[in-house]
C-alpha cells in the first residue's frame, strides 16, 4: 500500500529511542516517505519562521518549563493563520483532592484518555 496524499509531517522529539521507534514503525507502515522526526528540543526548534501549516502537540507542552515560551515557540514555526491543537489533560488548582466530584471526574479522564 502507498499513501497517497501530499502530506508531510515533521515529528521531533528529543528521546532518540522514540525517534529510532518512530522511524521503524513509519517504514512498516510505509509512511516513511511522508514522516520523519527530528531530535529536537520544542523550547527551541531548529526551523525557520512560519514553516509549517499545522501543528499538533500530544502530551508534550504541558512539560515545558515555560508554557508561555513554549507556545511562543510554536506559533513562531507555525504559518500565519493556520492551526495549532494539543491533547492535554490537566488539573487546576481549582481542583479539591477531597471532593467526591472532582474525583469522579478525574477518574472519567482517565479513563477515557485510554
Amino acid at each position: 500500500m502507498t499513501l497517497c496524499s501530499d502530506t508531510y509531517v515533521t515529528g521531533i522529539n528529543n528521546n532518540e529511542y522514540q525517534i529510532t521507534r518512530g522511524t521503524e514503525l513509519n517504514r512498516i507502515a510505509r509512511v516513511d516517505n511522508n514522516c520523519s522526526y527530528v531530535k529536537a528540543d520544542f523550547m527551541n526548534m531548529p526551523f525557520s519562521d512560519n514553516s509549517f501549516d499545522a501543528i499538533f502537540a500530544i502530551e508534550a507542552t504541558c512539560h515545558a518549563p515555560d508554557v508561555v515560551d513554549c507556545y511562543k515557540e510554536i506559533f513562531r514555526v507555525l504559518k500565519p493563520g493556520q492551526c495549532f491543537t494539543a491533547y492535554e489533560w490537566c488539573i487546576t488548582d481549582s481542583f479539591d483532592p477531597n471532593n467526591k466530584e472532582h474525583q469522579r471526574i478525574k477518574v472519567l479522564l482517565i479513563q477515557h484518555a485510554f
